[in-house]
């Protein structure tokens, strides 16, 4: 924000600074001028204010004023398939899911859903508290049948 703001440039949308902590302190590992997934799947649902003129503001070059509920914790769970990043295997059978559910690489082949990618889908909760949700995520992620399927049960870890 500084860069923009020394070399004078005006910036209308959503910049995400992706970092990651590393022993030595907080690293920016990429910029995206856009709302990936699966940030914008945690995003999203907290949003109060009207989405739709929110776009509408920023294509109008226009600050937006966003509001978001502070009541609850959100938090997501991203499930890969085996192999991910490198080598995802492809076409694992999906367990019947929950509806707090994002789909990512999915097929839906003869009325069955199948893994088409590496990151396959995000089973998000939310709880007054951040240890709640990821309780809440966890618990469900547990009554699944992930045999084939990778994900982190320590997400949210070092905020609890």
């Amino acid at each position: 924000m500084a860069g923009l703001k020394a070399e004078q440039l005006e910036f209308y949308g959503a910049l995400y600074i992706g970092c990651m902590l590393m022993e030595d302190g907080i690293k920016v590992i990429k910029y995206n001028i856009r709302l990936g997934d699966p940030e914008t799947q945690i995003l999203l649902p907290q949003l109060t204010s009207d989405f739709y003129q929110a776009i509408i503001d920023l294509l109008a070059c226009k600050n937006s004023k966003l509001t978001w509920q502070k009541k609850d914790y959100y938090l997501g769970v991203v499930v890969a398939a085996s192999g991910y990043p490198g080598n995802p295997q492809q076409g694992i059978s999906l367990p019947q899911l929950p509806t707090n559910v994002f789909y990512a690489g999915v097929e839906n082949r003869n009325e069955e859903l199948l893994s088409s990618g590496g990151r396959i889908f995000t089973i998000y909760d939310h709880a007054p508290t951040l240890k709640r949700a990821q309780k809440r995520v966890n618990a469900q992620l547990a009554e699944l049948d992930l045999a084939d399927f990778y994900y982190r049960e320590d997400i949210g870890f070092r905020d609890i």
